[in-house]
């Protein structure tokens, strides 16, 4: 009852908060199409990438003895390597210009990948690994969630990218939507954890992470400055 109360909250607040002045500085500036478009996959982005983050939070706990740790060790892992992923996602885009796979399905692809290939290994990995000092468990934390990290990081720069080719009018929604989906996916992944388990939350992440490349995978990219370069997700 409580977490949803708090998820209920985190979606009037944010709608009051965040879009509602967005919209009165954008109304009528930005076509329906590319607001549905971009709208719908900042969204995405917003709650996939929490919902992946807060999993493996979740996970990770008893692993590093503590939750204090584990928020801790996890978050600067996902914050750290993302940043990363971020930074490097230009550079991937304008090598693979032209050809059949963008940087967009690489990142997607390695999301998929990574996140997948935790669930059905990691908790074998992290059983074998219970022995270490806590100081070598935090290090076995970065080292595995890194890998993930660095791909999450990817697809909210991508996206920017696509904005400038089609309407840059709809760049501070496209923050103002991803960091909305933030504040409310803290809530819905704990709620979706509690009554479906860990691995769940991680596959609805995975789900958004796909849908958000079916919504962009036609898009191009104008090449050059498009904005900014990293963002929350």
């Amino acid at each position: 009852m409580i977490v949803t109360a708090t998820l209920l909250q985190a979606i009037v607040l944010g709608a009051v908060l965040v879009l509602w002045p967005l919209r009165a500085r954008l109304s009528g500036r930005v076509s329906s199409a590319t607001a549905w478009r971009f709208g719908l996959y900042f969204t995405a982005l917003g709650l996939a990438f929490l919902f992946v983050e807060i999993a493996w939070i979740q996970r990770f706990v008893q692993f590093l003895g503590h939750p204090l740790y584990a928020v801790s060790v996890v978050l600067t892992c996902f914050l750290v390597f993302a940043g990363v992923g971020a930074g490097v996602s230009t550079g991937l885009e304008r090598r693979l210009a032209g050809q059949r796979v963008s940087a967009l399905d690489v990142a997607v692809g390695g999301i998929v990948l990574m996140a997948t290939l935790y669930l059905l290994a990691l908790p074998t990995v992290l059983a074998a690994l219970a022995g270490l000092s806590v100081a070598l468990r935090v290090v076995a934390t970065l080292v595995l969630l890194a890998p993930l990290a660095f791909f999450m990081g990817m697809p909210f720069p991508l996206g920017l990218a696509r904005i400038a080719s089609t309407d840059l009018e709809f760049i501070p929604w496209a923050w103002g939507l991803n960091g909305c989906a933030s504040v409310v996916s803290t809530a819905a992944a704990t709620l979706i954890s509690l009554h479906f388990g860990i691995s769940a939350t991680v596959i609805t992440g995975l789900g958004l992470y796909a849908a958000a490349l079916f919504l962009l995978r036609n898009v191009p990219v104008v090449q050059g400055d498009a904005g900014p370069s990293a963002g929350p997700a």
